[in-house]
């Protein structure tokens, strides 16, 4: 499979997943995490690229890792209140920003949260 398709359909799941928790009473937590760490652990970190200015022109990535960040708010696992998607994209050089998440996709122990929070950090 190609790497744009990959990241096509790595960015649908993310968004079928995102639909399916339409009853957020009935959700997991532990459930959600571990599926939104499987996407964000499958994001090829030479895929990030440069954080679009513009929402509209965004790459399959940003947009998965916008859409992850959104349903995490949704359900409340991540601590930062739902937003538009653009208002997750983070303010900070794309080379450092993909180096910090590299890091994260090193450690053994990273879960959704740990790449997620490199978004906090550095704006949302």
């Amino acid at each position: 499979m190609s790497r744009l398709s990959r990241d096509f359909v790595r960015r649908e799941k993310a968004h079928a997943f995102m639909a399916s928790l339409d009853d957020v009473a009935r959700v997991h937590a532990d459930d959600v995490e571990d599926k939104l760490t499987d996407l964000l652990k499958d994001i090829d970190v030479e895929k990030i690229g440069h954080i679009p200015e513009n929402f509209q022109k965004r790459s399959y990535v940003w947009e998965t890792i916008c859409i992850i960040a959104k349903t995490a708010s949704i359900v409340g696992i991540w601590s930062v209140p739902i937003k538009r998607m653009e208002d997750y994209l983070p303010n900070i050089d794309h080379e450092i920003f993909r180096e910090r998440w590299r890091s994260c996709q090193e450690s053994e122990h990273s879960s959704a949260l740990s790449f997620l929070n490199l978004l906090k950090l550095t704006s949302v």
